[in-house]
């Protein structure tokens, strides 16, 4: 069993490992090859990479990283069409995915529930808008079921066909302004 008053040294030339007295100065010489193991100068501080990398630590990472860099690239996109500080898009970008999930879980970071969604799920039984009877969760099973299921997607879906129309029309205009 070693003492506790030593350390441990490894020769750069042989690659054996040593044990030496704490109290006495660093060796100079391997014992096991006596090859010079002192050092003229301190050494500079190389930090150590902390984990090697595997490829089935890559490729999860890797898939972090282009969704990552994809909601940066919509939050710029979303800029250079609607203008305005570029700081006002900065809520767009995904920046802590949690990356140690299973099957199933969802890797977004849900944000706290604001106080109308505390409210909700205080009072669930609690009347919306002007029918008394009616709570929140029979609005929302009917968004997606009844005469009209899933209303709001398709006027959603209208609405972004109608502004490509209109989008190309005003382009047209503005180069036959220019001509």
């Amino acid at each position: 069993m070693a003492s506790p008053n030593t350390c441990r040294y490894q020769c750069p030339e042989c690659g054996g490992k040593f044990r030496w007295l704490m109290a006495e100065p660093a060796p100079l010489f391997c014992p096991l090859c006596s090859a010079y193991v002192g050092e003229d100068e301190p050494a500079e501080f190389e930090p150590k990479a902390p984990l090697i990398a595997k490829r089935g630590n890559q490729v999860p990472d890797a898939v972090f990283r282009q969704m990552e860099q994809g909601s940066i690239d919509r939050a710029d996109q979303a800029h250079a069409m609607a203008g305005g500080d570029r700081a006002d898009y900065n809520n767009l970008h995904i920046t802590n995915l949690k990356d140690n999930l299973r099957e199933g879980e969802i890797a977004a970071v849900t944000p706290p529930p604001n106080p109308v969604q505390r409210f909700m799920q205080q009072h669930s039984s609690a009347p919306v808008g002007i029918q008394s009877a009616a709570s929140a969760q029979g609005y929302v099973a009917l968004a997606h079921a009844g005469v009209y299921p899933h209303a709001g997607a398709r006027a959603a879906g209208r609405i972004q066909e109608a502004h490509a129309g209109i989008a190309r029309s005003v382009q047209a205009l503005g180069e036959q302004g220019r001509g």
